[in-house]
């Protein structure tokens, strides 16, 4: 007589099955790296970012201080979404000087330009900033 269980008994079907791979198994554990891989590389980047905020990023510092300087323009148009900027920014000892125009509509619906001049400064987490002129 021989060891193997007869065919459909169900020692057979429980013989076979160990024998079939499942894919679920092994998907879900491939799904799983995945996910742990994105975190892990995720955590890495959050890390890295965070590393060196004390030194100053001119690239970083212009943008904001233009950002900030439009915002305060903007604060003092009749209509701001119809605004469009041309805006230049310098830095001497820490402080950004914003400069450039702005084209928006007045009340009667025509576009105007002026021109404007801000005075931003930078902190590691805070800004001062001021409107010199808007004519």
């Amino acid at each position: 007589m021989s060891d193997l269980p007869e065919k459909g008994s169900p020692e057979w079907i429980k013989a076979e099955q160990a024998k079939t791979p499942r894919p679920g198994r092994n998907g879900c554990l491939g799904c799983l790296g995945v996910v742990v891989a994105i975190f892990v590389v995720s955590g890495i980047f959050v890390w890295s970012s965070s590393q060196g905020n004390d030194v100053p990023d001119p690239a970083r510092d212009r943008y904001e201080a233009i950002a900030q300087c439009e915002e305060l323009v903007t604060n003092q148009l009749k209509a701001p979404t119809t605004a469009e900027f041309e805006t230049a920014a310098t830095v001497s000892g820490g402080e950004w000087t914003v400069t450039g125009s702005v084209a928006s509509e007045n009340s009667f619906g025509a576009m105007l330009t002026m021109n404007f001049e801000c005075a931003v400064t930078v902190h590691e987490d805070s800004v001062t900033r001021q409107l010199i002129s808007l004519s």
